[in-house]
């Protein structure tokens, strides 16, 4: 038993360290290495939410009933390293864009697979905390090796080797499937992506303002993973530790995956939905104010309390309204709405801005800033005006 959760947590472990070792300093590599304007760096951070959108519906159909989620799964890493390694060889913009887009079609189906086929391994359900925690070591694991290959052969900033070192832990990704129990098709498996019994829990109104609030947070979220490389290193922060200090923004999601459920049984969803609104707000206006560097240090730590407030909380929240037959559409609704539509507009939104507000060649990061707070405000206000449609105390198992 040991050693197959060793296998499932080293397997969700470069999962995310595979997108871990880029994505963090993805728009800057494309900005400053890559010199591409600021409305090219949105469309193409835009291309990963496109497949968020479109890609869950095919393979829900052809998972376990064309191709196992096993062999899938090794495929769509292995097609994911050959299409990142083309892009760090790429320097026009046309092909980063259809290498990346195409990269993304791969690699969105493999967060479900991956989680799938840990609870078809694992022998006590309880234990998926434990696995799941190893993911996000992995993605800060991955950020700090970056920062350490850097520094230690003294290398002048991102470079390609950032997507060469996710394609190999693809790779890796590969070989610990292909270790996992060989599955067998089911060819008569129905598939329903969203039956009655979800329209009917989607109608509610207090899911349908989960959305609304979900959409708008998401949107100014993706204003951080854009600008936040270029605005530490507007500060001077040199660019070995960038991809360091962004990490620190997931640490405290380990502590959270241990501790959520227990904090919303005492707090209630409609207090952690709060204060997480509130964090986000506080958040930007810090990056807006552009004080001390601890200050900006507190700013990015507390994303992994926003994350797990707010987003995992909504997760919970919506679950708890759910039933077996509606709770695969449900949560695939939730991730249309938070990685696909709102990723889309936040990407390409943040895109614009940092092209059309610059001083003296750099961002203008005081209004880049000022509009994420704005809309973190603007989602702030109508969770107070409509909380009461919120149940504060639903199931919490």
């Amino acid at each position: 038993m040991k050693s197959k959760k060793l296998h499932l947590s080293l397997l969700i472990f470069f999962q995310l360290s595979a997108v871990g070792s880029y994505v963090p300093i993805l728009s800057m590599y494309l900005k400053e290495y890559l010199n591409f304007s600021g409305m090219q760096v949105g469309v193409i951070l835009s291309m990963a939410s496109i497949p968020s959108i479109v890609v869950p519906f095919f393979s829900a159909w052809i998972v376990d009933r064309v191709i196992t989620s096993r062999r899938f799964l090794a495929l769509c890493h292995i097609g994911a390293a050959a299409l990142i390694t083309v892009m760090s060889f790429g320097t026009n913009y046309i092909t980063i864009l259809i290498a990346y887009f195409t990269y993304t079609i791969l690699l969105v189906p493999t967060y479900a697979l991956v989680n799938a086929l840990i609870f078809h391994n694992m022998e006590d359900r309880n234990s998926f905390g434990t696995i799941r925690v190893w993911g996000t070591i992995g993605w800060v694991t991955s950020s700090w090796l970056v920062s350490f290959i850097i520094k230690i052969f003294n290398i002048d900033g991102y470079k390609p080797f950032i997507l060469q070192l996710s394609a190999v832990f693809s790779l890796i990704v590969v070989v610990l499937t292909l270790k996992l129990p060989k599955l067998k098709l089911d060819r008569d498996k129905k598939v329903s992506l969203l039956p009655k019994e979800a329209i009917d829990v989607i109608k509610k109104p207090e899911v349908i303002l989960i959305y609304i609030l979900v959409f708008i947070s998401s949107t100014a979220d993706k204003f951080l993973g854009y600008g936040m490389p270029m605005f530490l290193s507007y500060n001077g922060t040199e660019e070995s530790n960038i991809i360091l200090l962004l990490s620190l923004g997931q640490a405290p999601e380990i502590l959270m995956l241990f501790t959520l459920v227990f904090i919303i049984k005492k707090l209630g969803f409609k207090n952690i939905f709060i204060l997480a609104l509130i964090l986000q707000a506080t958040r930007y206006i810090i990056f807006y104010i552009n004080g001390p560097t601890p200050l900006t240090v507190f700013g990015i730590i507390i994303h992994g309390f926003i994350f797990a407030f707010f987003y995992t909380g909504s997760t919970i929240y919506l679950d708890s309204l759910s039933d077996i037959s509606s709770r695969g559409g449900i949560h695939q609704i939730f991730t249309m709405v938070q990685v696909g539509l709102a990723g889309l507009c936040g990407n390409f939104f943040a895109g614009y801005v940092a092209e059309n507000f610059t001083k003296n060649g750099d961002i203008d990061f005081k209004v880049f800033w000022m509009v994420p707070s704005l809309m973190s405000l603007v989602t702030l206000l109508t969770l107070a005006i409509a909380m009461k449609r919120l149940n504060n105390r639903s199931k919490v198992n």
